[in-house]
């Protein structure tokens, strides 16, 4: 690779930023409602849900949740 083009692709790298990571979400009680890109912060959650309708409801379609390192009891 050139000088030139490292350059340019570091320079475009910089204006565009890098894409921030989603926000990191605790729930604190059944029925918490998510949309879009949402991460639920790592850990481990006791969460009564005595109507069984979920601790976590993505609330629109495309909602993606990253539960990376989340159990749920």
């Amino acid at each position: 690779m050139s000088t030139f083009f490292l350059v340019v692709l570091h320079a475009a790298i910089v204006v565009a930023g890098v894409p921030e990571a989603a926000p990191c979400v605790r729930p604190t009680r059944a029925g918490t409602q998510v949309q879009g890109e949402v991460r639920i912060c790592p850990g481990r959650y006791r969460i009564a849900d005595p109507s069984e309708r979920g601790v976590i409801i993505a609330a629109s379609s495309g909602t993606r949740i990253d539960l990376t390192g989340v159990v749920l009891e």
